[in-house]
């Protein structure tokens, strides 16, 4: 009977453990499930990515396409990066470019102040050509019918130095010194040897004085210019035939010179051009030598005589 009792009571336990256990693991798992729950909502619920993370969606569109939108993405960017706050306040817009405008317009200042010419300063000049006479030594009885400049002299080959300053670029005064081998005229060998005689004769012809010039556009490649000058003329002349030697001299001044030219620059300090040069002057005595002697007078009847000289002048500025 004991033993029934004991098997009776142990299917009971059996039947009930069959039935609670399986109730008591549903509500262990529910119980863990809803402790779970909170730690997933909180995940759920965390705040979205920022915008910047986000992935960028791909264009659409052809090649061509994406890379424009590419590049103005970058351009703005660029700009972004190239144009902080502040930036157009402080400094002004495209300077470069008027810089350059600046320096556009100055050219025509840069060619009239052509190499960087001092304004004043030392000049030196040189000028050679040939000179044509014309006029008369004098109208005096001593010289019988020789008083045409032309019987003494065919012409002359001067040699004409000028030195002076320059006040500003225009103007330049100072002084020359020319010296002129003379080409002698056949008469004056006639006249003095005689008509069958055997003669040679030489000459020259020196003048000096001062001198002023006008230099129109002087910094320019070429520059016109005119000048006066005045001064004092000795012209020699010598004569040898039948072993006789007669030497002359005329004197007088050089009343005024008139200059024109045109000098073209060839480098920083040097011209180079044309030139013209008309004189006006009168010899006022004269001296004639040979193995006897000397003699020397005043010209009573005084004339006019000129010397046309063309040549090329150089000039150098220090």
């Amino acid at each position: 009977m004991k033993n029934r009792t004991t098997y009776v009571l142990t299917a009971l336990f059996a039947a009930s453990v069959l039935v609670v256990a399986p109730n008591a693991l549903a509500k262990d798992k529910v119980k863990k499930s809803g402790a779970k729950k909170p730690a997933k909502t909180e995940q759920v619920e965390a705040p979205p990515p920022k915008p910047e993370v986000e992935p960028e969606k791909a264009p659409s569109g052809t090649g061509a396409d994406r890379e424009g939108s590419e590049k103005s993405d970058k351009t703005l960017v660029a700009a972004a990066v190239r144009e902080p706050e502040g930036m157009d306040e402080e400094e002004p817009p495209r300077p470069k470019k008027k810089r350059a405008k600046e320096k556009v317009e100055s050219v025509p200042e840069e060619d009239d102040d052509e190499d960087g010419i001092a304004d004043s300063g030392l000049s030196l000049g040189l000028r050679a050509g040939y000179a044509l006479p014309m006029g008369s030594v004098a109208k005096d009885p001593r010289l019988g019918s020789q008083t045409d400049l032309s019987k003494y002299a065919s012409g002359m080959a001067p040699l004409w130095l000028d030195v002076g300053y320059r006040i500003t670029p225009n103007w330049y005064v100072g002084g020359y010194f020319s010296f002129a081998l003379l080409s002698t005229s056949g008469d004056f060998c006639k006249s003095r040897a005689g008509a069958n005689a055997a003669c040679s004769s030489s000459g020259n012809d020196i003048r000096f004085g001062a001198a002023a010039r006008y230099t129109f556009r002087p910094k320019t490649k070429v520059a016109p210019w005119v000048g006066l000058s005045t001064g004092y003329e000795i012209t020699n002349i010598s004569a040898s035939a039948n072993g006789r030697t007669l030497d002359g001299t005329a004197k007088g001044w050089e009343f005024v010179g008139a200059h024109f030219g045109v000098d073209v620059r060839v480098a920083r300090e040097i011209t180079v051009g044309p030139m013209i040069n008309a004189s006006i002057g009168q010899y006022t005595s004269d001296t004639w030598s040979n193995q006897n002697g000397s003699t020397s007078a005043d010209y009573n009847n005084t004339a006019l005589h000129q010397w046309i000289f063309l040549g090329l002048r150089g000039n150098y500025d220090l």
